[in-house]
């Protein structure tokens, strides 16, 4: 169509011979197109020519011609047309492996894909450790949740035994004090012996006793044990400790001191005692939760309460959490002793045992105090044995308590 000159207003060679010029798009279409070409469109006349590397020439002018050229495509050069062939369009294989282009970059970026393989590989590696630990914690979590099951079960079956046991407690309670009612119709003058304010009485003639013959020389008798008791000591107060200390000192003990219940409990983790005496109010712990850690670990060794409060009602709170006995304070040495003497009977020696004074005269295995000067004579208020506090704390039966008081519960 180029060498047809019929055409050459529409379509002609350019002036190097080298392109060819559309001058009249429109007329190219309608007179041209329709007889080389079986789309009779220009637009897809111009994409068959970028098919075929043809490439369009910008216009600097302001017409509407157009212009192509080809590096193949001249003027008078028919041989060249053979080189002229359609573009093949190479698409990436997606399915390629990439180690196939590594050797056609450069090392830096072969180093680079090296490191970014390392680097997926850890990573893979802490999402697998990830997995295995969140594995892990389920299942820890599983089991925190039915061991949780389990101790609150636990709980409901030991609270529904505390229950029981204060049912239990208080029938004996009951019977004790049915008991006591009994023996106080049937005898009226052990009745009058049993009132408080009877027994305040002998209290406070024991300490009027003691403060008259304080100074006063003092013989100290001890017992005999088979074994040393072991006797640990739980009191704030360092006086009481000090003075309970000579005491228990003076009767052939073995005494270790502990000022509150947080100590006592590490004390009694490393050693065994025969007897712990132990106060109430304390720093830390008291002595009612020390009394409660003790008893879920040991039944066995007697604690026995130092206190000033000795109501009824204090009593029995002592007792239902374990305690054995009470030794109201202040008190004397022959009340120390008689709690000593109760609760380590099993440590002295089976032969009957007995002390003389300078005049002659039998005393208590333990302490008598007599006076060294010729012109002092004895009070007329003698405590008696039977004067201490526990006799009366415990409703005389300091000799004749129910099995329990012996035994405290198991906790």
């Amino acid at each position: 169509m180029l060498e047809n000159s019929a055409f050459i207003d529409i379509v002609r060679w350019d002036n190097s011979g080298t392109g060819f010029i559309i001058n009249d798009a429109n007329e190219f279409t309608k007179t041209i197109l329709p007889q080389h070409f079986k789309h009779c469109n220009f637009a897809s006349f111009v994409r068959q020519l970028n098919k075929y590397d043809f490439h369009k020439i910008r216009n600097n002018k302001q017409d509407q011609t157009w212009q192509f050229k080809h590096n193949f495509f001249k003027k008078d050069r028919k041989d060249l047309l053979e080189e002229i062939k359609r573009k093949i369009s190479v698409k990436p294989r997606e399915d390629r492996p990439v180690e196939t282009n590594v050797n056609t970059i450069s090392p830096e970026d072969q180093y680079l894909a090296k490191d970014l393989r390392h680097l997926i590989k850890r990573l893979q590696t802490q999402v697998n450790q990830m997995k295995q630990s969140h594995h892990e914690l389920e299942v820890t979590v599983e089991h925190m949740h039915h061991r949780d099951r389990a101790v609150t079960s636990e709980l409901g079956v030991f609270q529904q035994h505390l229950v029981k046991k204060d049912d239990l407690l208080k029938q004996c309670i009951t019977l004790i004090t049915s008991n006591n009612n009994n023996t106080k119709t049937s005898n009226p003058s052990s009745n009058n012996k049993n009132t408080l304010t009877h027994a305040l009485d002998k209290l406070q003639q024991q300490q009027q006793y003691l403060a008259t013959n304080k100074g006063k020389n003092k013989t100290i008798v001890a017992a005999n044990w088979t074994t040393p008791p072991r006797v640990l000591l739980v009191d704030d107060d360092s006086v009481y400790r000090d003075v309970s200390g000579r005491m228990l000192t003076m009767m052939k003990c073995s005494v270790e001191f502990a000022k509150d219940g947080l100590e006592a409990l590490d004390k009694l983790n490393l050693n065994k005692y025969d007897l712990i005496l132990m106060d109430i109010m304390m720093p830390n712990m008291d002595g009612i939760t020390t009394t409660r850690n003790i008893r879920r670990f040991d039944t066995v060794t007697p604690v026995v309460s130092m206190t000033s409060n000795f109501t009824q009602d204090d009593i029995m709170g002592y007792i239902s959490i374990g305690m054995n006995d009470i030794l109201p304070k202040p008190f004397s040495k022959n009340t120390l002793y008689d709690i000593l003497e109760k609760h380590c009977a099993h440590l002295k020696l089976p032969t009957n045992y007995s002390a003389t004074t300078p005049t002659g005269t039998t005393t208590p295995l333990l302490i008598e105090e007599t006076s060294t000067s010729s012109t002092t004579t004895s009070p007329t208020t003698t405590p008696t044995h039977s004067a201490n506090a526990v006799d009366y704390l415990t409703l005389n039966q300091h000799r004749k308590r129910p099995k329990f008081f012996h035994n405290p519960p198991s906790y």
